[in-house]
């Protein structure tokens, strides 16, 4: 069974989670389907840039791809409610994009679909 669907959906659910928490009063989300990856691009309105956390954003979401977190570990997303779990979205990411203008933030997102 195919679950690079459900995975997406994972990221998306904590990136969603993470910019609801952090002050977003708009949010746009278009996910592509590439053939080899996803693309997920988010645009956010009214994120709180001087939080700490959303200084990190790069950082945590830039974490080099764990093949095992990608396979075994991610349908524990969103399981844990007092803490983000954006590290493991860069774990199971290829490159992460981010920019923020003013209160506002894009970001983009590619994931290669896992091959067995």
């Amino acid at each position: 069974m195919d679950e690079e669907p459900k995975k997406v959906a994972k990221i998306v659910d904590e990136l969603v989670t993470f910019c609801l928490y952090h002050g977003a009063r708009r949010m746009s989300i278009h996910i592509t389907d590439e053939g080899e990856g996803f693309m997920i691009h988010l645009h956010v309105e009214g994120i709180d840039r001087d939080d700490p956390l959303a200084r990190e954003l790069l950082k945590l979401l830039s974490l080099p791809k764990h093949a095992e977190i990608s396979e075994y570990y991610w349908t524990l997303m969103g399981e844990v409610e007092e803490d983000s779990e954006l590290s493991l979205v860069g774990m199971m990411t290829d490159r992460a994009e981010i920019e923020f203008e003013g209160n506002s933030l894009r970001l983009l997102l590619y994931r290669k679909k896992d091959t067995k």
